[in-house]
């Protein structure tokens, strides 16, 4: 009795999230995509607070890179990990907007600006994916 009283909801919410399916991802990948999402957000609080501070000039290129090398560590392993996820590219364009922001000349202010605003583009296509997995 137990048994089929756990059965019912987990089998509602199977069927309503592939009822829902807009990103056209499996169940299993919706699932994976957000385990992805949790894994990640945190990194791109901090990544881009720290891409805030380099657009402010309050930091250096050289101090955001010490700050940033073990966040992009963690989403190049995300990528990595979950290749065949459509996320993971998004993940990739945030590791490549993060090396944008610690490769930034210290002499340029424009490029502060111009590589935190990558850098918050495409966090909010990451966030945006993760989003759209949820509806």
């Amino acid at each position: 009795m137990r048994l089929r009283l756990l059965l019912v909801p987990v089998m509602l919410l199977v069927v309503s999230c592939q009822g829902s399916g807009s990103s056209g991802l499996s169940i299993t990948d919706r699932t994976s995509t957000a385990q992805v999402c949790v894994q990640v957000a945190g990194s791109i609080k901090d990544a881009v607070s720290i891409g805030v501070q380099v657009a402010a000039q309050s930091i250096t290129p050289a101090q955001a890179g010490q700050h940033l090398q073990p966040i992009k560590t963690k989403v190049d392993s995300l990528a990595s990990a979950n290749a065949s996820l459509p996320v993971s590219a998004k993940l990739t364009a945030l590791s490549t907007a993060i090396t944008g922001v610690t490769a930034t000349s210290s002499t340029d202010p424009s490029a502060y600006k111009s590589s935190a605003t990558a850098l918050r583009d495409a966090a909010q296509a990451v966030l945006g994916s993760c989003t759209a997995v949820a509806h």
